[in-house]
């Protein structure tokens, strides 16, 4: 393990950050993200966050093994997000009655959302996917006001209908998104 490591991996440590650890075979490596418990030059101990942002237990690596370390990334701060929100995020979810009627079809589900005002997230044959609120929707086509994942407001798209391969309407991508547009919000966003 390098010096620039072994330094960043002591501040995130007295920093209580969390990082990403690349160790093991540099072809097939380890992708560990967590808070570092103790550091040396011998072993690191890392208290491990899964992909959903919650604690998956405590290991240590050999330091030898380590060749990379990520920090302040998209990804980390996605966790940290999810952390920060999990109570929102992960609250059960109540399935509006609508989803039982066997004669909706995709433009009802879009009417639907429209009318709830509620985020979805959209997937199209072409290999687009976005989250976002419907705001129009005619016979063929619907405009969706589009936000990115980090929740930032992204412009407004317009779509055919018959387009849609699939539209999720409560996740915990969307919830975590829901939550980052109403935290712009209220610092002063825009929308």
């Amino acid at each position: 393990m390098g010096a620039l490591i072994l330094k960043q991996l002591m501040a995130a440590k007295e920093n209580n950050e969390l990082v990403a650890i690349r160790s093991g075979d540099k072809g097939s490596g380890r992708y560990s993200v967590g808070y570092i418990l103790m550091c040396t030059d011998v072993v690191v101990s890392i208290k491990a966050i899964n992909p959903k942002g919650l604690v998956d237990g405590i290991f240590t690596i050999k330091t030898d093994d380590i060749f990379g370390l990520d920090m302040d990334d998209k990804y980390i701060n996605r966790l940290q997000d999810k952390m920060e929100f999990a109570d929102q995020i992960y609250e059960p979810v109540e399935v509006p009655v609508f989803f039982s009627n066997e004669e909706t079809d995709v433009k009802a589900f879009l009417e639907m959302a429209k009318d709830e005002e509620q985020l979805i997230h959209i997937s199209l044959y072409k290999k687009i996917g976005m989250f976002g609120y419907v705001q129009d929707v005619s016979d063929e086509e619907f405009q969706l006001m589009v936000y990115n994942d980090a929740g930032e407001y992204d412009g407004v798209s317009v779509y055919y209908i018959d387009d849609i391969k699939n539209i999720s309407w409560d996740d915990e991508d969307i919830r975590l998104v829901e939550v980052l547009i109403q935290r712009s919000n209220l610092i002063g966003g825009v929308n």
